[in-house]
């Protein structure tokens, strides 16, 4: 292997090596919260009242100081199961 062979090589490994670390940091990126204890669902969908706080994005705390009537709205305000909006 010459010398142009060998910087060719040299440089070819440090672009994968670039690109692997930026594909690990968006990833990384994408995942705040993956890993918590309390994020994890452990496979089962959420419920009604979750999807809604989510999608709404209602604290824990505003939620409860809602009444059933107020809930149930913001419930059935919710798209169906599956869809998948930007």
């Amino acid at each position: 292997m010459n010398t142009k062979e060998l910087i060719l090589l040299v440089a070819l490994l440090a672009m994968v090596g670039t690109m692997i670390g930026v594909a690990v940091a968006v990833k990384s990126e994408r995942c705040d919260g993956c890993g918590d204890e309390e994020n994890k669902n452990y496979g089962n969908p959420k419920t009604d009242a979750e999807r809604a706080r989510t999608h709404f994005r209602i604290s824990e705390e505003d939620w409860y100081m809602l009444d059933d009537y107020e809930r149930d709205k913001y419930i059935d305000l919710l798209p169906k199961r599956g869809i998948r909006l930007l």
